[in-house]
């Protein structure tokens, strides 16, 4: 991951900037509604079992930011979510 290098990214040339610190972008994310449930129960889950006070926004973005950008493993996440079942799902 690159570092930020201009004061409209909020960094200072080789100064490493928090990434949730960061102005944020619109994104306009639509999914089935058994996604959205689950990932209110991944939400609740870490708030109750971990006590991290999170939101919605900020675990998808975790969990974006820590897929590595492996095909393979992209690919194989692509063909299990096109075949999951709501029944799987929880």
């Amino acid at each position: 991951m690159s570092t930020p290098t201009s004061p409209e990214t909020g960094g200072v040339t080789g100064t490493p900037v928090l990434v949730s610190q960061l102005p944020e972008v619109q994104n306009g994310f639509k999914w089935p509604e058994p996604i959205t449930d689950h990932l209110s129960l991944l939400v609740k889950t870490v708030r109750q079992e971990a006590g991290q006070q999170t939101t919605r926004k900020e675990l998808t973005a975790a969990i974006i930011a820590f897929t590595a950008p492996d095909s393979a493993q992209l690919s194989e996440l692509l063909e299990k979510y096109r075949q999951l079942t709501t029944d799987e799902l929880s």
